[in-house]
């Protein structure tokens, strides 16, 4: 009996510490946190696209900009699942800021240009939808990379901007280098959430 109390104890001490360990590494979400609009709680939306060819770019820019922000130490950024229910723009801003429990969003729009460029247009907002700073690029429609790697480094600065603190994003630069080939699997994934 005295052992299987020990273990007990063991078993309680371990997953505490355990539960310690996880929670310093990854500041908790908390209804507190949401209230008081913590800037360090971090959503990106779903970009819009203004032409459905560029909806899968777009998708593809978001996602990767959120794996991205997820690497910055102290910040704890919602995952591209937990926005995707308010992908499509049917909620404002604010709301999803509260469902989600985020001080900061980030938002963002492609757009063709003339002369087969594409405009990536990127907004950094407060848990009201306010905008706090925005920025644009323009990049070739063919260099699908350039533009998800130049928008990465776009946020970062709008993100360094509103938390005052460094934030070096580094671009997602597992898998292709090619950009038709990642184009082309930012459609198959699109059409594969279609199918859900």
């Amino acid at each position: 009996a005295l052992v299987g109390v020990a273990v007990a104890a063991l078993v309680g001490v371990a997953g505490g510490a355990y539960a310690w360990t996880r929670a310093r590494e990854r500041p908790a979400v908390t209804a507190d946190a949401a209230a008081t609009g913590d800037a360090r709680q971090l959503a990106v939306l779903y970009f819009d696209a203004a032409d459905s060819a560029l909806a899968p770019v777009a998708d593809g820019v978001t996602e990767a900009l959120t794996r991205a922000l997820d690497e910055v130490p102290g910040l704890s950024v919602v995952s591209s699942g937990g926005v995707r229910p308010f992908r499509g723009g049917a909620a404002t801003v604010d709301s999803v800021a509260r469902a989600v429990h985020a001080g900061t969003l980030i938002t963002g729009r492609l757009e063709p240009e003339a002369g087969g460029q594409v405009r990536l247009s990127l907004a950094l907002r407060d848990a009201s939808g306010a905008p706090f700073a925005d920025t644009s690029l323009v990049r070739p429609s063919a260099a699908a990379l350039a533009l998800r790697d130049d928008g990465i480094d776009a946020a970062a600065a709008l993100v360094r901007r509103r938390l005052g603190a460094e934030v070096a994003l580094r671009a997602s630069r597992a898998g292709t280098r090619n950009a038709e080939a990642w184009v082309l699997v930012q459609r198959g994934l699109a059409r594969a959430r279609a199918a859900e």
